[in-house]
């Protein structure tokens, strides 16, 4: 049986030689599919949401959750 996230890394190797063409792509064919893969509910992915320092990071996980990060 393989690991689904090594599974997701080979699928996203492609990139390699044509990387996708904007940062949001990259969000969204790359990263987006990791964290999934790693587990996460897309409703425990949070992008570009002010945190309590005020500030927009990229994701937050498991918002509202003493496991946010």
């Amino acid at each position: 049986m393989t690991d689904p996230l090594e599974e997701q890394l080979v699928s996203i190797r492609r990139y390699q030689e044509s990387p996708p063409p904007n940062e949001a792509c990259t969000c969204l064919w790359v990263i987006v599919p990791v964290l999934r893969r790693l587990g996460y509910e897309l409703d425990e992915i949070l992008a570009e949401v002010s945190d309590t320092a005020g500030k927009f990071p990229d994701y937050t996980i498991l918002p509202k959750t003493p496991h946010t990060w």
